[in-house]
């Protein structure tokens, strides 16, 4: 057995940059916020705005220095988000570890039957065809693949369960069942909303369900799980 464990994630390079470059930028914006209010300034519509009169009564230089700190400071707060967002995966032989804002999510070998990554979304599917983990990842697809063959995870191209998925309309509620029916209507004003935390809050009542959801712009494609 190999006990080699392969780690996923943002490089040290990576890293740096997600640090150096948002604090730069806050830092020299701040700096240059003078020189940015006078061109403001000759902007008809924004020559009179309150907050760009109050800014260009101070002195200059005491303006660059206060608005160069409050920069660096909020491009730092900026790069210590994006670290807290950012997805780090673990693979050994036995099991992978799934880390996101400090929360872990440890998932053994042998309840996975497929792994793959679909418009940038990392998935896993248990034994049944039930999602056990979807995430936004930007890793390279190829860099993910070699590392999950390297522990003999079954890799897969694509979606196994692709060719079962089809469109959800709101006169199949016969089919589906009344409950999983009004979830699927919610998610889908959820979509037209554009609130993604509800839509994704709904897309994991029905994986609990036994429905897979894919979205398709506001469409939703829907795959029923058998269970054995």
């Amino acid at each position: 057995m190999n006990h080699h464990v392969t780690k996923l994630g943002l490089t040290v390079f990576e890293r740096a940059l997600i640090l150096v470059i948002p604090t730069a930028i806050g830092g020299i914006v701040g700096w240059f916020l003078p020189v940015i209010v006078s061109g403001l300034k000759r902007i008809p519509i924004l020559s009179s705005n309150d907050l760009i009169m109050l800014i260009d009564s101070f002195h200059s230089f005491s303006v660059s220095v206060i608005a160069m700190i409050i920069g660096i400071i909020a491009g730092f707060i900026l790069s210590i988000i994006i670290f807290n967002e950012s997805l780090n995966i673990f693979i050994d032989d036995t099991k992978i570890k799934l880390v996101i804002k400090e929360e872990e999510t440890i998932i053994s070998k042998n309840m996975v039957s497929a792994i793959f990554i679909e418009e940038k979304q990392l998935k896993l599917l248990d034994n049944e065809g039930k999602e056990i983990f979807s995430r936004e990842i930007d890793i390279p697809t190829e860099k993910v693949k070699d590392a999950f063959l390297s522990h003999f995870y079954p890799w897969k191209n694509e979606d196994p369960y692709k060719s079962c998925f089809q469109l959800w309309r709101l006169n199949e509620e016969m089919v589906l069942g009344e409950t999983i029916q009004s979830i699927l209507y919610s998610r889908r004003l959820s979509l037209r909303e554009k609130d993604e935390k509800k839509a994704d809050q709904l897309k994991t009542d029905l994986n609990e369900l036994g429905v897979i959801v894919k979205d398709r712009g506001e469409e939703q494609l829907i795959r029923r799980i058998t269970r054995g």
